[in-house]
């Protein structure tokens, strides 16, 4: 099991202020089922690296129904990119650190590239 102090659990109390928050989140849509141990591995890994990007959290079967309504995720894992509870980006499937942390950036380009066009500078997550 690696350290997972950079993940952090959404719940049912503290979905409102992640939906609002103005920094880019991924969030994983997890079933708690035998994979889910290695998923968290692997998204602490991601965090580890990521830390300065955007923050990593990661939903359970407590609000899947929620996230299935409102995201219309399909089924799990889903990795979604959410800023001001709107969806940036999705990744479906299990996948490897490195894959996620490829998504991860290249959607966060891709993100930030009109705000430049804008003149907007696109502000790195922090802590």
């Amino acid at each position: 099991m690696h350290n997972r102090e950079n993940l952090y659990h959404i719940r049912m109390e503290n979905l409102s202020s992640v939906l609002e928050q103005e920094d880019v989140t991924l969030v994983a849509c997890l079933l708690q089922d035998e994979g889910f141990e290695g998923q968290l591995d692997m998204l602490a890994r991601a965090a580890r690296i990521l830390i300065y990007d955007l923050r990593l959290s990661y939903i359970t079967d407590d609000l899947i129904a929620y996230f299935k309504t409102e995201y219309g995720i399909e089924g799990t894992p889903t990795f979604l990119l959410l800023r001001k509870g709107q969806s940036l980006g999705r990744l479906l499937g299990r996948t490897t650190t490195e894959e996620l942390i490829d998504f991860a950036r290249r959607a966060l380009v891709a993100i930030a590239a009109p705000a430049a066009l804008r003149g907007t500078p696109h502000e790195a997550h922090s802590r």
